[in-house]
C-alpha cells in the first residue's frame, strides 16, 4: 500500500460528515456549507543510511483546505479546521510509511474567488 493511500485511508477514517474533495477526483462543492479540499505535497525523501538498499522515508505535508462561501464568515469553518487538527495529532501512526512528524497547524484564511478557507498543514514522515 503507498503512503498516499494509507494517508487518504486516514482521512475517511477521521469521519469527517462533510464532503471531501480527493486529488485528482471530479468534485463539484456544494452550493452552501462546509467541505475540505485534501491535496498532499511529497518532498524528496530521506535515505539516511550509506547503502544503496538503505530504508527510504517518505516525507510531506497533507494539506487539508476547510473551505465554505463567502459571507458566512471564518468562525464556522475555524471550528471544522480544529477538528481537522485533533484527528491528525503529533504522532499519529500513517500506516507502515510513518508518522505525523509535527503538531499540525492552521494557517490564515484565504479568499480566493467563489470560496473562503482555512488551510490546515499536516507535516508527515519517519
Amino acid at each position: 500500500m503507498t503512503l498516499r493511500t494509507e494517508l487518504m485511508q486516514q482521512i475517511q477514517a477521521a469521519g469527517f460528515s462533510i464532503p471531501i474533495a480527493w486529488p485528482g477526483v471530479n468534485f463539484t462543492p456544494p452550493a452552501s456549507g462546509t467541505w475540505i479540499e485534501v491535496t498532499l505535497f511529497e518532498n524528496e525523501p530521506l535515505q539516511p543510511g550509506l547503502a544503496s538498499d538503505a530504508v527510504v522515508h517518505q516525507v510531506g505535508i497533507l494539506q487539508i483546505n476547510v473551505t465554505n462561501r463567502p459571507g458566512q464568515g471564518f468562525v464556522g469553518i475555524e471550528a471544522t479546521a480544529n477538528q481537522v487538527i485533533a484527528a491528525f495529532p503529533k504522532g499519529t501512526r500513517i500506516g507502515v510509511h510513518g508518522k505525523v512528524t509535527r503538531t499540525p497547524y492552521k494557517q490564515s484564511g484565504i479568499t480566493e474567488g467563489d470560496k473562503i478557507m482555512i488551510p490546515v498543514r499536516i507535516e508527515y514522515g519517519p
